[in-house]
């Protein structure tokens, strides 16, 4: 289903997340320590994307489709946030979620979408 998927596991990484390019690549895995409800922007970003909000089982939570880039009207910002803790969030490319029948409840095998060097840390 995914390739391989770039990983935010820092502040600094999740931070800054997929700002400031020009395509989501192949998507993006956010971790987190602990599950928790992390609050997704859009903030200098290019693109749109899909958004999938994940618990510690990698089973879908909640999931926004095709979020487009925040201008800077702050009056104008939104932020996305899961209903319940989640451990991960995945950013695709805008129509991954449609595209790969991804709905809520839905576990989703992410194993073979990490790079090599990670997989030993899941």
């Amino acid at each position: 289903m995914l390739s391989e998927l770039e990983i935010a596991d820092t502040s600094w990484k999740r931070i800054k997340g997929l700002m400031l390019r020009e395509s989501p690549g192949k998507g993006m895995l956010f971790i987190f320590d602990k599950p928790c409800k992390p609050g997704m922007w859009m903030f200098l970003m290019r693109f749109p994307i899909d958004m999938v909000f994940l618990d510690s089982d990698f089973i879908v939570t909640d999931m926004f489709e095709c979020v487009k880039p925040m201008g800077f009207d702050p009056r104008t910002w939104k932020i996305y946030k899961p209903s319940k803790p989640v451990k991960y969030v995945l950013e695709l490319p805008c129509g991954m979620i449609k595209r790969e029948g991804i709905h809520t409840g839905k576990r989703i095998d992410i194993a073979h979408s990490l790079p090599s060097s990670f997989k030993a840390f899941m």
